[in-house]
Order: structure tokens, then sequence, then C-alpha cells
């Protein structure tokens, strides 16, 4: 993460006409024309627009640097929210690879991928089960990144799967074909089971 530093030292704005004058008061109240005070309205207008230029040039600034803060202050507390479990780490983060693979491979047994959301009944689920929740390996795979790093490292974890199949085409089911979500899982679970035997039912 970049060193994060602010400073407006370059951006200092000090106008050149005072609002609160009396001379100005005086000018703004008067509604008649005086061609002996053209100069001097000229000056002050000039003025008036430098000062706006700067009011522009600093407001820009400060813009940025409150962008460039909020992210710096996002990035800030991500870090907190991930270090501040290191101090007590829950029972299951003290476990070592080996248990966690065990565990992983316990409820990894079978990943039912199904190809049509209409399909809600099937041997294959259990009630109130859906998405995730029948796909172990991509659901624990998800969770942290170290034990990301553990489900990909065992491949014979993704190559346990029950396809469920919408055989009925119709313009629906076309549809849902063509926009690849149910293949691209698929492949997903055929990368990651790499050399591992597929196991298919």
């Amino acid at each position: 993460m970049a060193p994060f530093s602010s400073t407006t030292s370059n951006f200092s704005f000090t106008p050149r006409v005072d609002l609160e004058s009396d001379a100005l008061k005086k000018r703004l109240d008067s509604s008649e024309y005086d061609p002996t005070a053209c100069a001097e309205i000229e000056e002050m207008l000039s003025l008036l627009g430098k000062d706006r230029q700067d009011c522009v040039s600093v407001l820009a600034h400060l813009q940025a640097q409150v962008e460039a803060l909020s992210s710096h202050l996002r990035q800030v507390q991500e870090c907190e929210s991930k270090l501040r479990p290191l101090l007590s780490p829950t029972p299951i983060l003290q476990l070592p690879n080996e248990l966690l693979m065990f565990i992983f491979d316990d409820v990894s047994q079978d990943n039912l991928l199904r190809e049509h959301p209409r399909l809600k009944k099937s041997p294959l689920w259990q009630d109130g089960e859906d998405g995730l929740a029948t796909m172990p390996a991509l659901a624990l795979s998800s969770v942290c990144s170290r034990w990301r790093r553990i489900l990909l490292s065992e491949s014979a974890l993704w190559s346990q799967m029950s396809l469920i199949l919408y055989v009925d085409i119709t313009e629906e089911s076309s549809a849902v074909l063509q926009s690849g979500g149910f293949f691209n899982i698929v492949q997903l679970y055929i990368e990651r089971s790499a050399v591992s035997p597929l196991q298919l039912r």
C-alpha cells in the first residue's frame, strides 16, 4: 500500500476583495450610474474574477484530497478488519492445513450442479438447499484466501459432481443455455479437478 500524504500549503487562498468592507457594501447598495466610479468598479470586477478562479482551483484540489483521503480510509478499515481477528483467532483458524483438508474432503463428497433454476425437485437436492450451499468446494474456496489455497491445491475435491440437466428445450431454457452460467461452473470444476479422475452422476 502506497504511503498517503496530504497537504494544501500550495493551495492557500487569500481573497483580494474584502466582501465585508464598507466600500464594497456602499457600492453594492448604489443603483445609480456613476461615470467616475467605472474604473474602480472594473478593477474590483477584475479582482473578484481572480478570486473566483482561485476558489475553483482550491475547491478542485480539496475535492481530490477528500477522494484520496476517503480511499485511504477504506484501505485502513480493510486492514483493521483483517488484522484484528489475528489477535484472537477463532478455533477453526487454529487448525492445521492437514486437518482442514480432511474436513473439506469429508464435506465435499458431492457438488450438485444444476442446469436450470426451475428444476426444484430432484433426489440429488435436499429441502432448502440451493446455489452455493450445494457446491461445497466452491463455497469453501470463497471463505478466505487460506481456504482457497487449500481447496485449489487438492484437485480431487473438485472432481466429484452431480449434473442435473434440464432437457425441455424451450425459448426460456435456450436463453439459459446461451447465457453460459451452468457450463461456466462445470468448466470451472473440470479445470480445478486437474488430473483427478472425474466422478459424475
